[in-house]
């Protein structure tokens, strides 16, 4: 079973990360497409993410990290599975 973590993304250094990458804008949709298609699942104005997936994020893009006991919160379940 894979370890879940809830993290707060420090949005502005992301933005700029994958702005400096890409040489354009990023809008918020934008950066919530690029972590949804990374397996995070938004819960609140934090995010779930299994441990595995973690590395896409460079470390100082990490404001808060927490282990979730026993898997995922029950609210959302269904964008990750195999837990």
């Amino acid at each position: 079973m894979s370890r879940i973590f809830r993290i707060r993304v420090r949005r502005e250094l992301l933005r700029a990360h994958l702005e400096h990458e890409n040489n354009e804008f990023v809008s918020e949709g934008e950066l919530r497409e690029f972590l949804t298609s990374a397996g995070f699942t938004p819960h609140g104005d934090q995010w779930l993410v299994r441990e595995a997936d973690l590395g896409i994020l460079d470390p100082e893009e990490v404001a808060t990290i927490e282990l979730v006991p026993n898997g995922f919160p029950t609210e959302n379940p269904s964008k990750i599975s195999d837990c």
